[in-house]
């Protein structure tokens, strides 16, 4: 075990460690040289050249634009970059539980208080920083650089690379990684879990890079460089600050052992813990296994024409029926289209934000009485009128600018919120209001979240809604600039993930059983929503499946790293799958789409239409017969209605399925473009088969008996799916040891669902 911290000088070093690690850094300037893993002896990260390793971001302007959002921080014009290059003071702060080294640095005008910290008995170490005005008048601060200028676990060639969640194939070599190629990591901990590691095949050594903080993000590049990769973080710290005022933030981890990647992973999906980041408590059950089919009342306006499936609410009340024949349980109402679509016109006004209110209610009221729950898409990014809408159309930024025509003529001509609650609102530099093509509210504004929790407390009990899904949290992706404000300019940043810690406890005494979902896939929005989407996860689709589409495809198959002319297996799926999981807290849940509002709009394609029907359907099974819920887009469906009937209803009737665990591992296919789950329960087991391949194929399936606890048989399999019985060898039952060699036909993209059950 890691053992007593230490500080001590070598040369012109600072060396700073325990048993596990030991880091060193310039005495003189502070750079962090290197991080020995000490049980191993191997150097994981190098800074020969002794780069700066800490930039200050600050001053010039910022470019804001109206499709800047979830993505990145504003761009910058005429910045000034201060490169931290002198060590004034170096302390080592003795802690309870583990000991900190605070290092004092100037950066030109700035003052960096950078503390690594380390536990006796951990091979992880903490990287924070403290950044302090030292000059006259004031500045804003944009936001801090943490570099890492090389790391690598050995030679590029016994070398992977690994960015679990991300897209991209698991365990990439690293030498087929082109030197100098870039890859980015976006927004974490809200957008991804921002982790990304190297692992020697040869030896286990591995090193690992994460951030977290629940109010500021970090977005990383990676370069790809010698033998290993390098590192920078962009901590979004900002805020304008007077002369000895300062802001403190930016958590950074780094891990280093030589105990396999696998061993790693598994060790960081439990480190969640450590920092309380875990699942509701008072999650529903129903909302763990939800079939949501997405909706909306009125024309939404599409790149290649209008898209109008439910003119009128009473088109929804007699689609019910209908909806409720495919197998889907849950309704999830868009805002109403093409107006207000998702921008907020009067919280209170559910006619014009969602449709007739009245038949809304008796919409509401009958699901119910169909044992099917009605959730509602909120907004919460910011209102619209006829003035910000033709801002929007102006700058001609947006892809949908007929959408922004048709407002100017029907939206009020000033909300009526910029008057009665300016309080609500962001600011820019020049102090006026912020928009992207909504007048953006403050989610941290203590008006804004009493008001917000007052509307949704009369959707759940006056409208007997079941829940909500809460659209684009993160789209206000910038700092509000606003003076005298109680918290940080950045702290908006992340403002949404303080306001639903509040909401969550005061809106569940009054529904206990209502939804949270939130529109994000990073690990952050666990704490405080039932379950996240699964943006992450579409990138495999066409990894997965080829175009087949003239139109071509919203989303780019590209992934960093990929080589020329390869596309993913369905085994790497499975891998990338299982792994997803790992870095993400135990206990999350999905819901998977292959078909949402979000994937037709660009180009008014569904799913069906970019790769053909035959191929759609194993990956609409994948996304209902894997755990978690599945959300389904109106219309995605189409021509392939009696297989989601049967597929939704096997989700629904076979109990390991419904609420069973998930091993994408455990099965071995002969074939690496089939997919094959296990679904069990402890005693059931069903494997749901999916063929990816645009051929026919005979698939040999692998079962790990032995750990499925089974006894001697025999068993009969029957693929319930296409009704047929498999007869085992001889004609006869199957027996334990004949379950680890079942042979299966499948046709090109073919989908069978394989039942076992003793005889």
């Amino acid at each position: 075990m890691p053992g007593p911290i230490y500080l001590k000088t070598a040369d012109d070093a600072l060396v700073f460690g325990n048993d596990a690690l030991e880091l060193r850094f310039d005495k003189s300037t502070g750079s962090w040289l290197g991080l020995t893993d000490r049980r191993s002896g191997r150097e994981v990260v190098r800074n020969p050249e002794r780069r700066p390793t800490l930039t200050v971001v600050s001053g010039g302007r910022e470019v804001t634009t109206s499709v800047l959002r979830n993505e990145d921080a504003p761009p910058l014009a005429d910045e000034a970059r201060h490169p931290a290059n002198q060590c004034l003071e170096h302390v080592l702060v003795r802690g309870g539980d583990g000991d900190t080294l605070a290092l004092t640095r100037r950066a030109g005008p700035w003052l960096v208080r950078e503390e690594w910290y380390l536990h006796p008995q951990t091979d992880i170490v903490r990287w924070s920083v403290t950044v302090t005005w030292d000059a006259e008048d004031t500045e804003r601060l944009r936001h801090v650089i943490w570099s890492i200028p090389a790391l690598a676990v050995g030679p590029a060639a016994q070398t992977t690379y690994e960015a679990p969640g991300l897209p991209g194939a698991p365990h990439r070599p690293l030498g087929n990684i082109p030197s100098g190629f870039w890859m980015k990591v976006g927004d974490a901990p809200t957008g991804c879990p921002g982790l990304v590691g190297l692992c020697n095949r040869q030896t286990g050594q591995v090193a690992l890079v994460w951030p977290y903080s629940t109010t500021e993000a970090t977005i990383g590049d990676i370069y790809r460089e010698g033998n290993g990769i390098r590192i920078e973080q962009r901590i979004l710290l900002a805020d304008e600050l007077a002369r000895g005022e300062g802001v403190s933030g930016g958590a950074q981890y780094i891990r280093a052992n030589a105990g396999g990647w696998d061993a790693a992973l598994r060790d960081f999906h439990a480190w969640y813990a450590t920092v309380g980041l875990t699942v509701p408590r008072d999650r529903p059950a129903w909302t763990e296994t939800a079939s949501l089919y997405e909706l909306h009342i009125g024309k939404t306006v599409v790149a290649l024409g209008p898209y109008e499936p439910l003119p009128e609410m009473h088109d929804l009340l007699a689609l019910l029926p209908y909806i409720k024949s495919l197998g889907f349980d849950t309704i999830q109402i868009m805002p109403h289209q093409f107006f207000p679509s998702y921008s907020v016109h009067d919280y209170y006004d559910i006619s014009t934000h969602y449709g007739d209110e009245a038949t809304l209610r008796e919409v509401i009221k009958t699901a119910h009485s169909m044992d099917m729950k009605v959730i509602l898409d909120l907004v919460i990014h910011g209102c619209n009128d006829k003035v910000v809408a033709h801002k929007t159309y102006e700058r001609g930024e947006h892809q949908y600018p007929e959408w922004f025509e048709r407002w100017m003529k029907v939206a009020a001509d000033r909300n009526p919120y910029l008057d009665s609650h300016p309080e609500w609102f962001m600011l820019d530099e020049e102090g006026e209001i912020r928009a992207v093509y909504t007048w953006a509210f403050d989610h941290l504004n203590d008006s804004y979240q009493r008001y917000l929790i007052d509307v949704l407390r009369y959707y759940l009990v006056d409208l007997g809604a079941d829940g909500f899904r809460v659209d684009a949290p993160t789209w206000n992706f910038f700092p509000n600039w606003k003076r005298d404000l109680p918290y940080r300019a950045g702290d908006c940043y992340y403002g949404w993930a303080q306001l639903f810690a509040r909401a969550r406890p005061a809106l569940k005494p009054h529904k206990p059983d209502a939804m949270f979902y939130g529109e994000g896939t990073g690990p952050l929005y666990v704490r405080d929503f039932d379950i996240r989407y699964d943006y992450d996860q579409q990138w495999l689709y066409p990894a997965l499946l080829d175009v087949v589409d003239p139109k071509g495809y919203t989303w780019s198959g590209q992934w960093a790293g990929q080589e020329k002319g390869r596309y993913l297996t369905a085994q790497q799926l499975a891998e990338w799958l299982h792994e997803r999981r790992l870095a993400h807290p135990p206990g999350s849940v999905l819901a998977h789409h292959i078909d949402s509002h979000d994937s037709y709009w660009p180009l008014g394609q569904f799913r069906r239409e970019a790769f053909g029907p035959d191929a759609w359907r194993p990956a609409f099974a994948m996304c209902a017969l894997i755990d978690g819920c599945i959300m389904h887009y109106i219309g995605g469906e189409k021509g392939n209605e009696d297989f989601t009937r049967r597929v939704m209803q096997l989700r629904r009737q076979l109990p390991e399925v419904a609420c069973g665990t998930c091993d994408y591992l455990a099965v071995r296919p002969d074939n690496d473009m089939v997919f094959a789950p296990l679904r069990s329960d402890g005693v059931l087991h069903t494997v749901p088969v999916m063929n990816f391949g645009k051929e026919a194929m005979r698939v040999r399936l692998s079962l790990p008996v032995d750990a499925m606890a089974l006894a001697a048989g025999p068993y009969r399999i029957l693929d319930v799916l296409n009704d047929r019985l498999l007869p085992g060898p001889g004609g006869q039952g199957w027996s334990k040891g004949d379950l680890a060699n079942i042979e299966l036909d499948l046709p090109a993209f073919g989908v069978a669902v394989l039942v076992l059950r003793p005889e």
